[in-house]
């Protein structure tokens, strides 16, 4: 088959435990090859036959494993399934990455799962870690099929461009276009021209020069504090399983464009893929990723809404407030995909600013695991704080920053019980942020 998506290698994980690795394995590989990372599209748990048609069309196929990333592949229509089950059809040159917690299982017990997993576990495979990533990169790029290439233009020849030109020269031409269809020449062809991540960047400075979107933040301060033990309070659970992670995140954002929607959620997922029908298509305005056990999670949800409400805004103490209102959630939803509150905007919030001057400050638990947190900046971001504080009792901390493409970054600060990093004037485009792992004593 024509590879007609134009992609190399396919990037295949599990949410829950792989997408921080799926990421930084994207934005690693990507300046030498077409790699297909999908973040957004999956949210809504729907497996496209577009993925198919890139699978079969791809040289490589990288399998992230992580923990208890094979117990829902039983599950009919599982999408990591799926997207292993065309990859094996294929043939694809397969290379399996397994994190620190992911359990191989063998002997009798792998026989216990289907033929199709049983064919993907005897691929070659690497034990990754976040802090030898490197090691790892050069390994992969040794055993990828697709060869390391420089991105092409769209036009084969002078010829080609000439005639397109042509076109553009014509006054009359362009000015009967609508202006949804010029925007979708420029973007399209900033696509053809760049690879995805340096596209993404010229295409949204377009779009805000345009007036179309102004999306970018200042006076962004971002604060980690994690603490032993999470009191559940409300709810019988066992705190000493869980540790608290104490959020407070600020930023000033400007609109020249589009205002935000005036109703939104505030997210904590354990599951993006499995988020309930109602929540797709909702606009999220804050999320997080919540590691919990499954049976605690039920013990949450099975709690009347009254309690729910309670655990909300007096166990986790979530406080959210835009240009000096405070919000209150009217809405609280507790299942075993996650916790999320939903909001409303207070009428006439921007008739005298096109501004939004946000403040976010929360609890959460995160189960005792040897981890890894990434504090990652989604949007343009002019001189960002970020500061990650813990017990040194309990925690070991080690801080990998990841800040316009480079592992490296000069302006990082260590000290007992923070690790701390301060870009002073000067944009930092997305994505990028800083990767801090996390283990316990």
């Amino acid at each position: 088959m024509t590879n007609k998506l134009n992609f190399d290698v396919f990037i295949s994980y599990r949410r829950a435990g792989g997408e921080v690795l799926a990421r930084l394995l994207f934005e690693l590989l990507k300046d030498k090859y077409n790699v297909f990372f999908d973040h957004e599209s999956l949210t809504s748990g729907r497996f496209d036959k577009k993925l198919l048609d890139i699978i079969e069309g791809c040289n490589d196929v990288i399998v992230i494993l992580s923990k208890d990333c094979l117990d829902r592949c039983v599950n009919d229509g599982d999408w990591f399934m799926s997207e292993i089950n065309c990859a094996l059809e294929h043939n694809k040159n397969i290379i399996l990455l397994m994190t620190e917690d992911f359990y191989m299982p063998a002997g009798t017990e792998l026989l216990t799962y289907s033929a199709q997993i049983q064919s993907l576990l005897k691929y070659h495979g690497h034990r990754i870690s976040v802090a030898y990533i490197d090691s790892i990169i050069t390994k992969l790029c040794n055993e990828l099929k697709t060869p390391v290439h420089m991105k092409t233009g769209p036009f084969e020849s002078i010829s080609e461009w000439s005639n397109f030109n042509n076109h553009l020269q014509d006054k009359h031409f362009t000015a009967n276009l609508p202006e949804q269809l010029k925007l979708s020449i420029v973007r399209n062809s900033i696509f053809s021209f760049l690879d995805e991540y340096n596209a993404k960047i010229i295409n949204s400075i377009v779009e805000r020069l345009t007036d179309k979107i102004y999306n970018v933040r200042t006076k962004f301060n971002y604060e980690i504090d994690i603490r032993s033990d999470f009191n559940f309070k409300i709810v019988d659970i066992d705190c000493e399983k869980y540790y608290e992670m104490d959020e407070s995140l600020s930023y000033s954002k400007t609109f020249r464009g589009e205002k935000p929607e005036k109703t939104f959620w505030i997210s904590f997922a354990t599951n993006l893929d499995e988020l309930d029908s109602s929540l797709h298509a909702e606009s999220f305005f804050f999320s997080e990723n919540l590691m919990v056990d499954m049976e605690d999670m039920k013990l949450l949800s099975d709690m009347d809404e009254e309690e729910k409400l309670q655990f909300y805004n007096s166990v986790m103490r979530i406080k959210i407030n835009i240009n000096g209102h405070t919000l209150t959630a009217e809405k609280v939803i507790i299942d075993k995909s996650g916790i999320f509150g939903q909001y409303s905007l207070p009428d006439g919030i921007f008739i005298s600013t096109d501004s939004m001057d946000v403040k976010i400050r929360f609890r959460m638990p995160q189960r005792y695991t040897n981890s890894f947190f990434f504090a990652c900046l989604s949007e343009p971001t002019y001189s960002p704080f970020i500061r990650f504080s813990y017990e040194e009792d309990a925690f070991n901390v080690e801080m990998i920053p990841f800040l316009n493409r480079s592992l490296t970054a000069k302006d990082t600060k260590v000290f007992d019980g923070v690790r701390e990093l301060s870009i002073e004037n000067e944009w930092i485009l997305p994505v990028s942020g800083a990767i801090f792992l996390i283990n316990k004593i």
